[in-house]
């Protein structure tokens, strides 16, 4: 009696309760599968090089509260029953690249191996290592929102995205629409086929040993990080409350950095 809210909630068995907090309650189910493939090989030459690439899924399952959404977002308006999603750090695409390479200069290498010890101080001991990293990126969260039935591209790529230029949404924000509240159901939440920026970074470090004397060497070594400068940009929003904003990437992760290091070992 006395009870005011809207349809979707005095349809609920006990409508005069809105919401139940949970403890450790086990509101869902995670599922990861993967394959993973991995290649070493060594050269001649102190040459190696060691590949590592995982295709994979990360599922979750769950209903209620989202197991890995923002506490109080509910999955009840797609039907009631268990949802299945992909996790927010399904990454389904991971290849991974490191190798090595003692450069054949100075005294017992390929060339330069009868260097005097001052040449050999230049030329010799010098070791080049890089390692690589290109990922997936991470699923698009829309929250409780329903297709229009437009198309849901925002006519530019990834790969030709430019944060400064005309076209700054990645997706097309009247492709979507609030929940309607009042009836209480979404039909979407993630998009199946399409996602955020994927990562990709190329990473080279140069090392040079001076052996000052049979116990004491010292190591001069400068490491440059994302060498190509590449943009890593961080999530945007999603939110139809702010359309101009939808979708469109304008934060980034830091450029490329080179730092320089000496160390003495004895």
């Amino acid at each position: 009696a006395g009870f005011t809210g809207s349809v979707r909630q005095a349809s609920r068995p006990y409508p005069q309760y809105t919401g139940v907090n949970l403890r450790g309650a086990h509101g869902g189910i995670t599922s990861y599968h993967a394959a993973n493939i991995s290649a070493q090989k060594r050269f001649g030459g102190g040459l190696s090089f060691l590949l590592a690439y995982t295709i994979s899924k990360n599922i979750a399952t769950g209903r209620g509260y989202g197991v890995f959404g923002a506490p109080g977002v509910s999955h009840e308006g797609y039907g009631g029953g268990r949802v299945r999603f992909l996790t927010p750090y399904d990454r389904p695409q991971n290849l991974a690249l490191t190798w090595t390479w003692q450069l054949p200069f100075g005294r017992g290498q390929k060339w330069g191996a009868d260097a005097s010890t001052v040449l050999n101080h230049f030329i010799g001991r010098w070791r080049v290592m890089g390692w690589h990293n290109y990922m997936s990126g991470d699923p698009i969260d829309l929250g409780r929102v329903n297709r229009t039935g437009r198309g849901i591209g925002g006519g530019v790529s990834h790969g030709a995205y430019d944060p400064n230029g005309s076209q700054k949404n990645t997706l097309n924000v009247d492709a979507f629409a609030p929940e309607n509240r009042v009836i209480g159901f979404a039909d979407t939440r993630q998009l199946p086929d399409v996602r955020k920026f994927g990562y990709s970074t190329e990473n080279l470090s140069i090392l040079k040993d001076f052996q000052v004397t049979e116990g004491v060497r010292l190591e001069f070594g400068t490491e440059i990080f994302n060498v190509f400068n590449r943009a890593q940009f961080y999530s945007p929003s999603f939110s139809l409350a702010n359309p101009s904003a939808f979708a469109r990437y304008r934060n980034t992760a830091l450029a490329r950095i080179i730092q320089f290091r000496l160390r003495i070992a004895w």
